[in-house]
C-alpha cells in the first residue's frame, strides 16, 4: 500500500515564503550594491581619464581668454573658430561620449564625493564652453554641428525619454549630413554659470530645451517638434 504523501503544512508553507522573500531581497541589494560600485569605479576611470588627457592650459582662464581673442581678431572668424571648435571636440571626443551619461547614472545612485563635484563641475564648463563656440558658428557661419542646451535633474521622470528623443533625433539629422551636439547640464548643480542661464532663460523646471534661440521648458519636446523646430 503506497504511503499517503505528506502535504507542508501552512507553517512551512510561510517560513519557505520568508526564506526566499529574503534571499530575493538580500540579491537584489547585492547586486544594486555591485552595480553601484562599477559605476563608482568608471567614474573614478573617467577622474584619472580627464586628468591624463585634458591639457590643464585649456581650463586656464587666461588661456581661454587669449583663444578667445584670437578668434575675434583673425581676418576669417568662421574659419578660427571651427579650427579652434574641432580641436576642441577632438580633445574631449574621448571620454565626451561616455561621460555624460555615467555622470546622470551616478547622480542617482553614486557616493558624491569632492573630487566628483570636482569633475562634474569640469564637464559642465567645459560643456558650456563648446556649447557658445558650437551656437557662435552654427548662427553666423551655417556650421553643421546643431548644438542643444539641455537642462535636467536627477528626479526628473520625463528627462529619459528625452534622452532618447535626442539619440532619435541624431539620426535624422545624419540623414541629413548634419550633427546634432547635445550639452546637458543639471539644473541643481551649484555653479555660477549654471545659475546665470537658468535665470538669463528662466528655467524652472525640466526637462528644459534651448535651441534656435528657443525655449521650451517643463514638457518632453516630441521629434517631430525639434526637427519642425531646427527646419524653420
Amino acid at each position: 500500500m503506497p504511503k499517503a504523501k505528506i502535504l507542508p503544512t501552512r507553517k512551512q508553507i510561510f517560513t519557505v515564503a520568508i526564506v526566499l522573500s529574503l534571499i530575493m531581497y538580500l540579491l537584489g541589494v547585492f547586486s544594486g550594491l555591485f552595480a553601484n560600485k562599477i559605476m563608482e569605479e568608471r567614474v573614478e576611470e573617467d577622474i584619472e581619464f580627464l586628468k591624463s588627457h585634458n591639457d590643464v592650459a585649456s581650463l586656464d582662464l587666461k588661456n581661454m581668454l587669449l583663444q578667445q581673442l584670437l578668434i575675434d581678431q583673425l581676418p576669417n572668424e568662421c574659419k578660427s573658430s571651427k579650427i579652434y571648435l574641432e580641436n576642441l571636440r577632438k580633445q574631449l571626443e574621448p571620454y565626451w561620449q561616455k561621460l555624460p551619461a555615467r555622470l546622470e547614472a551616478y547622480d542617482k545612485t553614486g557616493k558624491i564625493t569632492e573630487e566628483y563635484i570636482t569633475l562634474k563641475r569640469e564637464y559642465i564648463r567645459l560643456s558650456l564652453r563648446m556649447w557658445l563656440l558650437t551656437k557662435k558658428n552654427y548662427e553666423k557661419c551655417n556650421s553643421d554641428l546643431i548644438p542643444i542646451l539641455y537642462f535636467y535633474d536627477k528626479d526628473c521622470q520625463t528627462c529619459t525619454r528625452q534622452g532618447e528623443i535626442f539619440d532619435e533625433l541624431k539620426i535624422e539629422m545624419e540623414n541629413i549630413n548634419k550633427s546634432l551636439v547635445v550639452f546637458p547640464i543639471d539644473q541643481n548643480f551649484e555653479d555660477d554659470n549654471v545659475y546665470l542661464l537658468k535665470e538669463y532663460y528662466n528655467i524652472t523646471s525640466v526637462p528644459s530645451v534651448i535651441t534656435e534661440n528657443k525655449i521650451i521648458s517643463g514638457e518632453i519636446i516630441s521629434l517631430n517638434k525639434l526637427i519642425e523646430i531646427i527646419e524653420d
